[in-house]
């Protein structure tokens, strides 16, 4: 077995620990953005129709429009839910897209059917840049909703509608729901890898203070080492050594060596020990090797 191997399966990976505090110092990190976005979340909306074409008519504004009238155009497949998009007109009927759910559209639907002749409904959310393939479906059903005029709006179409619309699905936030998840797993990589660097030092550490380790470091760098590359077992001159379980045991003081269940015992002074997993054809080279070495 030559030295790199030797220094890296001996190795106490420090590195497991400095990893688990990476990952947890990034989930407090994401906590304290996750904190601080939700206080910069805009709480009451504005008036789409009072700030259309000012400066604050851009993405990620939070607005509400009272809507006295709408037209669907298009509607678009996410994976979570079907997004339905609109021509809606206010009082003074000024024409605006925006994006809701069916769900949305019935409860609407319920309160135009109470009292058509005062129906006005309010929605909020946030405003996204026009997307391409949208503001091509709205030039499609153009004709269908506004009759004679439509090759004009068409051609202005800039003129006529916003370079935004009103999407109540959507949010450029990320959900809270969502950061939590994104906290949670990184504080769960983090206690994992933490946890697993400090068994590792305890495990290296205490294969170090064991009887014979100097003994089996030396005779793992010989040419006559057997190494079972797949089951992490090595048969050096004098030792079988398991070093993904961190631990050996000198030939000298087997007992009995037999196998159960695709599994390696080993009989020391009347105690039996696993000595890990291996195959049929593996455990008789196992056992044969130890044999003649023993002897």
């Amino acid at each position: 077995m030559n030295k790199r191997k030797i220094k890296k399966i001996l190795s106490s990976r420090y590195y497991l620990l400095l990893l688990g505090i990476l990952f947890i110092f990034f989930s407090f990190a994401v906590s304290l953005y996750a904190e601080d976005v939700e206080q910069e979340k805009p709480k009451i909306p504005f008036s789409y129709s009072a700030i259309a074409n000012s400066e604050y008519d851009v993405a990620e504004e939070y607005v509400y429009l009272d809507l006295v009238e709408l037209y669907q155009f298009g509607e678009r497949e996410t994976r979570s839910v079907t997004e339905e998009y609109y021509f809606a007109f206010d009082k003074d009927w000024r024409v605006y897209i925006i994006c809701i759910t069916q769900e949305d559209f019935l409860i609407m639907q319920s309160k135009f059917d109470e009292d058509p002749d005062n129906f006005s409904y309010r929605i909020e959310g946030y405003l996204f840049d026009l997307p391409d393939d949208v503001e091509e479906l709205a030039k499609e059903m153009i004709p269908e909703v506004f009759g004679e005029n439509s090759e004009n709006i068409v051609e202005n179409f800039d003129r006529y509608f916003l370079s935004t619309y009103l999407d109540t699905i959507n949010s450029p936030y990320l959900a809270s729901s969502e950061m939590i998840f994104i906290i949670v797993i990184l504080l769960g990589l983090g206690c994992y890898f933490f946890i697993s660097g400090v068994l590792r030092i305890l495990k290296i550490g205490k294969l170090k203070q064991n009887k014979g380790f100097s003994e089996v470091v030396s005779e793992l760098e010989k040419t006559s080492t057997i190494d079972f590359t797949n089951i992490t077992v090595a048969l050096t001159d004098s030792y079988l050594f398991n070093y993904g379980l961190n631990k050996f045991v000198n030939y000298q003081d087997i007992n009995d060596i037999y196998y159960k269940n695709k599994r390696i015992y080993i009989n020391v002074d009347n105690k039996i020990v696993n000595y890990g997993k291996c195959n049929d054809k593996q455990f008789e080279n196992i056992k044969n090797c130890i044999m003649d070495r023993k002897t």
